[in-house]
């Protein structure tokens, strides 16, 4: 093999042999020139169960896409037809000499092993078991100037929720699968059960005893301590208490009072690094006492001191006793809450029996407001099932557009769960951060953006920076940024966001993918097509193999690509996409979902930009009769589309039914929305323009400057055309000093010299010489640029 050149990759020497196959080293020629990784099954060995296990190891590689998982790159076949696959090269050593060759201490070895566990989570959240975890299958390597730990080797890896390749490879009775000493009880087959992921959370408990004291710590030369930065009596005491414990709960014989999960035994160490109180608590003394009769029953039966065996059990017994009946009345507490929350619902919905209905149609908001009303009076009695259910209406109250009856609630709930919880608990803050993105729908985001600091101040303190939560709330308060207007705020956040998700969570995991297509919806909201196109077809890619095609995630960013085709000008890709999306909406949310209806707007749009104003108008007015339909005359979304319509109705001419509907949105939007709201200042932008093109001048003029006080407080790139029209308007009344001014500041803010040059408004001023220079300059300016 050495020297030989298979497809694009060089090999140059063996790294490695194992009992399916040989490692090499070589180096990728194209496209990119890396060292590899390059794995081939070894001439002779073609067994089905070999073949079929190094087939497992090239799937199950393919579907991980973590920092602490070495990545899979290519697949085939050499030229004598064995298999191989080739993967990124770790240049590293085992993490147990990594920590002694460079002396870490303790809290650096838990940091490290703590990425181990990242890595193992996301293998099992893929549904692959490694079952094969050992130093030297953990290896550590310099990444931007710190060590990162990269786990290898999925040879005898196992799917738990999937066949990974079309020939299921079974192990034979009698057959051990990994190493022998870092083998789980049930992976040795001493429990007669399946293997599942707490037997990678045993092993990883092998793996952390190693790392933290290397088999023993009882050298008298005290050379495992100063690996350790430290001395044996000091490592002792730091290895006594929650490190004791952690290690014995990960190492339990009965997996089912193992970490259920690796991310659960990562979590205890991290706690145990922020000094907060670990999960694993000591063995109880019932639990020890149960194992010591176990293991001596001859001793125990033959004891001398029958009295002393009897008070033993007693309290033996007394305790199980009080534990049995703690239990019990949680599982009473459990099942009265399960009752009164399924006797509400029952007795809410049985609004619908015909015999009580008597003939009524009853509509599912009928249903909600009627249990709204009941739940604020009834279940005084238990405040937590009052506060859940009041916080799921108002989060649908709050989906719904209706706001105003959602706040109540969800205040209300807020504060149940704070005297109740307490502000810290899970429940608490999930209610806090609804209400959050209620006020930030209302257009309040200031108050959001307080709310949701509070949150993520909370979530990073008792969870973690870099928990999946904590995460969630930072993407929440940069989508409130970018509600609000503030671009690079939210591209900033956004960009934070995702660059921690992916290193924490992988690339495609579905919320580093979610921060990814909103920061393409920044770009859009910027009018910077062009780079949130590319992005948006690389997130579209990965939805749909990672997601599915007709996940609503995929749905949307599908739909945004038809906002940056349409964008750049592609208006028949745009058509094809829009009918597409529109048709998967249909399919999965139905034809009344704001979902479908955005959609249908949208080629109304793209129907509009290529003259059909016929087709766009018609499609215009049912989404707008859909809208004021399910959310109400007076919704965003309504008002989002009576917009629509009335421009298009201006630009083709019909200003009279133009003036009905936009007179009529300013009305309204003024009763809804906020003084400052961008929506406000586009609608008054709208009806302003309908002014100018009917003649009516001055009653256009106080509209722009309302909107272009707006625009200059949450998204300037309306901010130049507001100008230029406002410069419109003075030339009207051959205002010359005030037009000038308002065109150089039109310019500076971004607006053509060519659309100013071809205003018939502003011929008067083409003979002054402060107007040519204007011009000369701001065309001079944009050709430096």
């Amino acid at each position: 093999m050495i020297g030989q050149l298979i497809s694009n990759y060089r090999i140059q020497e063996k790294l490695g042999e194992g009992g399916m196959g040989t490692v090499y080293l070589a180096e990728q020629l194209e496209p990119l020139r890396r060292k590899v990784a390059f794995k081939v099954i070894r001439a002779g060995t073609d067994s089905a169960m070999v073949m079929g296990r190094f087939d497992t190891e090239r799937q199950a590689l393919a579907l991980m896409n973590h920092l602490n998982i070495a990545r899979v790159y290519d697949a085939g076949t050499t030229p004598l037809g064995l298999p191989y696959f080739v993967m990124e090269y770790v240049e590293g050593i085992p993490i147990t000499r990594y920590c002694d060759l460079h002396r870490l201490p303790l809290r650096d070895r838990l940091h490290l092993f703590s990425q181990v566990c990242d890595g193992v989570q996301h293998a099992h959240q893929k549904g692959i078991i490694h079952r094969d975890i050992k130093p030297s299958n953990v290896l550590v390597s310099i990444q931007d100037g710190r060590p990162v730990p990269k786990i290898i080797d999925f040879g005898v890896a196992k799917a738990i929720d999937r066949q990974l390749t079309e020939a299921t490879v079974f192990t034979e009775v009698g057959q051990l699968v990994g190493t022998p000493s870092y083998m789980s009880p049930e992976q040795v087959g001493l429990q007669g059960v399946e293997v599942d992921t707490r037997t990678d959370v045993y092993s990883l408990g092998i793996l952390l005893y190693e790392v933290l004291v290397l088999r023993e710590i009882s050298d008298t030369s005290g050379v495992v301590a100063r690996n350790r930065r430290s001395d044996a009596v000091s490592l002792r005491r730091a290895l006594r208490g929650d490190l004791d414990w952690v290690c014995l709960k990960a190492l339990e014989k009965d997996r089912d009072r193992r970490y259920a999960t690796a991310s659960e035994l990562a979590a205890d160490i991290r706690r145990h690094l922020r000094h907060e109180t670990v999960a694993a608590s000591p063995p109880s003394r019932i639990y020890q006492t149960r194992k010591f009769v176990r293991r001596h029953r001859i001793g125990v039966a033959f004891a001398a001191i029958f009295a002393v065996s009897m008070v033993a059990f007693s309290i033996a017994v007394a305790v199980q006793n009080l534990r049995i009946a703690e239990q019990r009345d949680v599982a009473n507490r459990e099942a009265m809450t399960s009752k009164e929350v399924t006797d509400f619902l029952t007795d809410l919905f049985a609004v619908n029996d015909p015999w009580k209905a008597r003939g009524k149609d009853v509509t599912i908001a009928e249903v909600l407001d009627r249990g709204a009303r009941r739940v604020s009076t009834e279940l005084s009695a238990q405040p937590e099932v009052q506060a859940g259910l009041m916080h799921a209406i108002g989060k649908v109250y709050r989906n719904l557009d209706r706001l105003s009856e959602a706040e109540p609630l969800l205040d209300r709930a807020w504060e149940i769960r704070r005297e109740r919880l307490g502000d810290e608990d899970p429940q608490t803050l999930s209610t806090l951060s609804t209400l959050a993105g209620l006020y930030s729908i209302r257009g309040d985001y200031e108050q959001a953006d307080g709310l949701y600091k509070r949150v993520l101040e909370i979530q990073a303190r008792v969870l973690g920076e870099d928990d999946r939560e904590t995460l969630v709330s930072r993407y929440n308060l940069a989508l409130n940024s970018l509600a609000g207007g503030q671009l690079n705020r939210a591209e900033e956040q956004l960009r934070a966001t995702r660059e921690r998700q992916a290193e924490v969570l992988g690339e495609t995991h579905e919320d580093t993918l979610a921060s990814s297509f909103m920061l393409a919806r920044v770009y859009l909201m910027g009018g910077q097509f062009e780079q949130a196109e590319p992005i948006l077809r690389a997130v579209l890619e990965s939805q749909r193999t990672v997601l599915g095609e007709d996940h609503p995630d995929t749905v949307y960013t599908l739909a945004s690509l038809v906002e940056a085709t349409t964008s750049l000008g592609l208006l028949d890709e745009a058509a094809s996409l829009c009918t597409e999306c529109i048709d998967r909406m249909r399919r999965v949310l139905g034809d009344r979902h704001n979902g479908t209806l955005s959609m249908m707007g949208q080629l109304a749009w793209i129907h509009q930009l290529k003259g059909d104003m016929e087709q766009a108008e018609s499609l215009y007015r049912t989404v707008l009769s859909t809208r004021e339909d399910v959310f109400g005359k007076d919704s965003r979304t309504t008002l989002s589309t009576m917009n629509e319509l009335g421009v298009l109705l201006t630009t083709s001419g019909q200003y009279d039914e133009a003036l009905v509907v936009l007179e009529g949105l300013v009305e309204r939007a003024g009763r809804v929305l906020a003084p400052k709201d961008f929506d406000y200042g586009l609608y008054l932008h709208s009806l302003a323009e309908l002014y100018l093109k009917t003649g009516k001048a001055s009653q256009a003029e106080p509209l722009l400057r309302r909107a272009l006080a707006i625009y200059e407080q949450s998204n300037p790139i309306y901010i130049g055309l507001a100008l230029s029209e406002l410069a419109t308007v003075a030339a009207r009344r051959f205002e010359k000093e005030t037009t000038l001014t308002l065109l150089a500041r039109a310019i500076e803010n971004g607006i053509q010299v060519e659309e100013i040059a071809g205003n018939p408004d502003f011929r008067f001023l083409r003979d002054d010489q402060r107007f040519k220079e204007l011009v000369v300059s701001a065309r001079n300016s944009r050709e430096l640029n």
